[in-house]
C-alpha cells in the first residue's frame, strides 16, 4: 500500500512511501515557483465582472502581501494599498489585482497617481492612466501629478505624464505651476523637460512672482539657464525688483554673470 506525505524545510518535499519496502522517493518542488504559479492560476481564472471577480481579486492581492485585510485599510504610512503600490512602483499586474480588488483610482485628496509621479514610476503612472487614473486630478492643494513630479524633480515622470496628456500649465492653490515648482526647487533637467514638452515658463505665480525669478532669488544658476532656453523672460520684475537686482542683492554671482552677459536689465 502506498501512502502519500509532504514535508517542509526550505523546499516542498513530496515523496510516496512504500510501506511493505520502505523506499521513499523523493519530488523536490520549490516554494517559490509554486507560489507564482499559484498566483498565475488564480489570476487566468478570475472572473470578468461582479463581485466574485472583486472577493478572487481581493484573495490575490493577499496572497501577494499587497493587502492585510481589506482594500482600502490605511498603513502605519498612511497610505492605503493601492498608494503604496504606486509609491514602491509596483508591476502592471499588482495595480491590475488592486484595482479589480476595488482600490480607487482617483480618490479624493492625494491620489495613488500623486505617489508613482512623486517617486519617479513612468511605468506605474502609465499602467494607471491604462486602468483609468485621471492624469489632472488635483489634491486639496490644487497639485496634479505633473506639479508634484516637477516640484520633486522627477524627470521619468514628468516626461511620461507629459506623453499621455497631462495639462501641463496648471497651477495649485497658490498659482504655482508644474514649472514655476521646478524652478523653486532649482530641478534645471525638470525644467528642460518641461520646455521640450511645451510648458508656459512664464506663468506667473499668484503674487506675481515668475519662475526665472524665484529661480534668481534662491540661487539656482542652471535653473536659469534652463529657463532661458526653454524661453523664459530674463526681465519681468517681482515688486520693482528684477531677477538680476534679486541675484545681486543675495549675491548669487554666477546668476548674475549670466544674466549680465544676456543683457538682462537691474
Amino acid at each position: 500500500m502506498l501512502t502519500y506525505r509532504t514535508a517542509a524545510s526550505s523546499a516542498v518535499r513530496g515523496y510516496c512511501e512504500d510501506s511493505v519496502s520502505q523506499i521513499q522517493i523523493y519530488m523536490r518542488i520549490n516554494l517559490f515557483s509554486l507560489h507564482h504559479d499559484y498566483l498565475g492560476l488564480l489570476w487566468r481564472t478570475m472572473p470578468s465582472e461582479g463581485p466574485a471577480r472583486t472577493d478572487q481579486a481581493l484573495r490575490l492581492c493577499k496572497l501577494m502581501g499587497l493587502v492585510r485585510q481589506t482594500i482600502d485599510e490605511v498603513g502605519d504610512d498612511w497610505l492605503t494599498p493601492l498608494k503604496r503600490a504606486a509609491k514602491l512602483g509596483a508591476g502592471e499586474r499588482s495595480l491590475q489585482c488592486l484595482v479589480a480588488a476595488g482600490a480607487e483610482l482617483n480618490p479624493d485628496g492625494w491620489t495613488p497617481l500623486m505617489s508613482a509621479a512623486q517617486n519617479g514610476h513612468a511605468a506605474a503612472i502609465e499602467a494607471m492612466v491604462r486602468l483609468g487614473a485621471d492624469l489632472n486630478r488635483v489634491s486639496n492643494r490644487g497639485a496634479t501629478a505633473l506639479l508634484i513630479a516637477a516640484m520633486t524633480g522627477q524627470v521619468a515622470a514628468i516626461e511620461a505624464l507629459g506623453r499621455l496628456g497631462a495639462n501641463l500649465n496648471i497651477a495649485d492653490n497658490d498659482g504655482c505651476t508644474p514649472m514655476f515648482m521646478a524652478a523653486q526647487n532649482g530641478h534645471a533637467a525638470a525644467i528642460e523637460a518641461l520646455g521640450r514638452l511645451g510648458a508656459d515658463p512664464n506663468l506667473a505665480h499668484n503674487d506675481g512672482r515668475t519662475s526665472m525669478w524665484q529661480a534668481a532669488q534662491n540661487g539656482h544658476a542652471a535653473a536659469i539657464e534652463a529657463l532661458h532656453k526653454a524661453g523664459a523672460d530674463i526681465n519681468k520684475p517681482f515688486q520693482g525688483w528684477s531677477p538680476l537686482k534679486v541675484s545681486r542683492h543675495y549675491q548669487h554671482c554666477a546668476i548674475v554673470t549670466y544674466l549680465e552677459k544676456l543683457g538682462a536689465a537691474e
